[in-house]
């Protein structure tokens, strides 16, 4: 899928994006909200054409919070400022995300 991915960025004549600096300066003052408005992968447009599932998982997570891909996209997420949010969004997707949804949290 990567390298798929990287083929359709180059051919759709996608571009970098310059959010990451940004978002990276927003984390290390603990500006959440502005971290979670800097969240930007550069291969979502690619990613989506190839693959359409991975724009309806971020659809859908982000019906409860800011929410990502990694890479290429075999992860999507979303992001949540605390545990009683990400359980209660957890139960409501449940069953939507059918064996693809993990609970998990930063350590």
């Amino acid at each position: 899928m990567t390298k798929d991915a990287y083929g359709k960025f180059d051919e759709i004549g996608a571009s970098g994006s310059e959010k990451t600096p940004k978002a990276a300066d927003a984390l290390k003052k603990g500006d959440v909200a502005e971290f979670l408005n800097g969240l930007k992968n550069d291969l979502y447009l690619p990613s989506t054409e190839i693959l359409p599932e991975i724009k309806r998982n971020l659809e859908i997570l982000s019906s409860v919070a800011p929410a990502v891909m990694s890479g290429s996209g075999s992860t999507t997420f979303a992001v949540f400022t605390d545990e009683k949010a990400r359980d209660l969004s957890y139960k409501l997707l449940k069953k939507k995300l059918k064996g693809k949804l993990i609970k998990a949290e930063t350590i």
